[in-house]
């Protein structure tokens, strides 16, 4: 995971993040998961409201050679606490009309530098999707490293 943020005038924000995972299906053989969004964000002091936009999504291959791979657009608005050593958010992924699925997500998590622009960062994200045609939940966990420039 990385990130960049550059304050202007202690008013807005540009923030860019990206991520790239060995994560697969349960069942298949391999695949991987991607992630990449840009916000804009307005401060009061710490405080931010953001909005944006991101993409994301999977490949995976499985042993009898069927490929499942998937990838949506999605805009997002967040709010959060940022004071350059920690940041705190939660956000809200609007429903994306690129897939079947119907996903949407809400989600919160934080960061804190430990070393010279080196962060630690976790989050959990509820995905809301329709599978089936039944409307499912899925939680996801994650930790993470990064940088930011």
């Amino acid at each position: 995971m990385s990130h960049t943020t550059g304050r202007y005038a202690d008013i807005f924000a540009a923030h860019v993040s990206g991520n790239l995972a060995n994560r697969k299906k349960h069942d298949a053989s391999e695949g991987y998961t991607y992630g990449a969004s840009g916000q804009i964000r307005a401060y009061y002091r710490d405080a931010y409201l953001g909005v944006g936009y991101g993409v994301a999504g999977y490949r995976s291959e499985f042993a009898s050679g069927a490929v499942w791979e998937k990838s949506m657009w999605q805009p997002h608005v967040s709010i959060g606490y940022d004071t350059g050593l920690f940041d705190l958010w939660a956000t809200y992924h609007f429903e994306e009309h690129d897939t079947v699925n119907k996903v949407s997500a809400y989600s919160g998590g934080g960061k804190l530098q430990v070393w010279r622009g080196m962060f630690i960062m976790s989050e959990a994200q509820t995905l809301r999707f329709l599978q089936a045609g039944e409307r499912e939940q899925d939680t996801i966990f994650t930790v993470g490293i990064g940088w930011e420039f």
